[in-house]
């Protein structure tokens, strides 16, 4: 209905659901991939869609922070990649990606996260890691509610 609209989707592959989850051949209607497997073999027309897939737990233990379900500095950098790729097809005005090779690891702040957290669980803390970039400057506008 909208062909000047490109839509896309982009799908970070959890452990939990994954196809390569360790566990899945012991635990009993494990979803292992099903979903994402339906999903592309049902998506709809015209939708752009990439995934930065889960090959193994060792790819889980790089890219997921162990004690949340969120990327750590490594799966948002894999991601960034995969992401700007996807898009530049569609739009080659795209600026391009922000070189990312300088990585901090703050010395004083001890991650534990979400999963941790909320079971109370003595998990030992996890480095907390950011990109350093030089961003251009950026505003916001804020437009009045009707």
């Amino acid at each position: 209905d909208y062909p000047e609209i490109n839509f896309y989707a982009f799908y970070l592959d959890l452990i939990q659901y994954s196809a390569n989850n360790p566990l899945n051949d012991r635990i009993p209607g494990a979803d292992a991939g099903r979903s994402l497997e339906y999903f592309m073999a049902n998506k709809p027309d015209g939708l752009m869609l990439d995934t930065l897939p889960l090959t193994s737990f060792e790819g889980y233990l790089k890219y997921y922070f162990r004690t949340d379900h969120h990327w750590n500095v490594h799966g948002m950098l894999a991601g960034y990649a995969k992401i700007h790729k996807m898009l530049s097809k569609e739009y080659p005005e795209i600026s391009p990606m922000y070189p990312h090779d300088k990585i901090y690891t703050f010395p004083d702040i001890e991650f534990v996260g979400t999963w941790a957290r909320r079971l109370n669980y003595r998990a030992r803390p996890e480095p907390f890691e950011v990109v350093i970039l030089d961003l251009p400057v950026y505003k916001t506008r804020c437009y009045p509610q009707a």
